[in-house]
């Protein structure tokens, strides 16, 4: 079951990395408000997809610690970024 959890906050390598950089920004902000801004930064340096994976296991381990409520709105993001893959 955990395999299956883990799929679901995997981004494809062929994402858009510019658009996944907005969307997961957005979600750091819509979801921690000001405390997300370091997150935010986080994700608006990294250059590629691999970074953006790192960063994306630091966000849903912030979600899973302060607000486990939310590991949906972030699949849901995670989903909305995997779109991209061309």
């Amino acid at each position: 079951m955990k395999a299956d959890k883990e799929f679901l906050f995997r981004l494809k390598l062929g994402v858009s990395p510019s658009q996944a950089r907005f969307a997961l920004a957005n979600f750091c902000l819509d979801q921690f408000g000001t405390e997300g801004q370091y997150l935010a930064d986080l994700v608006d340096v990294c250059s590629d997809v691999a970074g953006l994976q790192q960063v994306l296991n630091a966000i849903r381990n912030e979600v899973d610690n302060r607000c486990p409520d939310r590991l949906a709105v972030l699949v849901a993001c995670v989903r909305e970024i995997n779109e991209t893959d061309f």
